[in-house]
């Protein structure tokens, strides 16, 4: 059975906000494969991450990650728009045998 799950998070602490965006599916074996934006706003400084993780019973394992720092809203948004692309690209996670690569 394959299904989609669209997941959004919010986290806001004394000087941190974070939020993440999220599309989840399940693959032929079982686990399930999330490919996420997060965006991480601190003081002076914001963080935008892509990820693919695969999960492993309950555990989750990164098996892709990309980080960089924005100085601005604008760079923010230009980061955002190339960390999501390249996250999209890696649909190869979806199919089992691409598990080792």
């Amino acid at each position: 059975m394959s299904y989609l799950v669209l997941r959004m998070h919010r986290h806001v602490d004394e000087g941190t906000v974070y939020v993440v965006l999220g599309v989840e599916a399940r693959r032929a074996d079982g686990s399930e494969v999330l490919w996420s934006v997060s965006l991480t706003t601190r003081p002076a400084r914001m963080t935008v991450t892509g990820a693919v993780e695969v999960s492993r019973g309950d555990d989750w394992i990164e098996v892709f990650e990309l980080a960089d720092d924005a100085a601005d809203p604008e760079e923010a948004a230009e980061v955002i728009h190339a960390h999501a692309a390249e996250v999209c690209r890696q649909v190869r996670w979806i199919r089992v045998e691409d598990e080792g690569s």
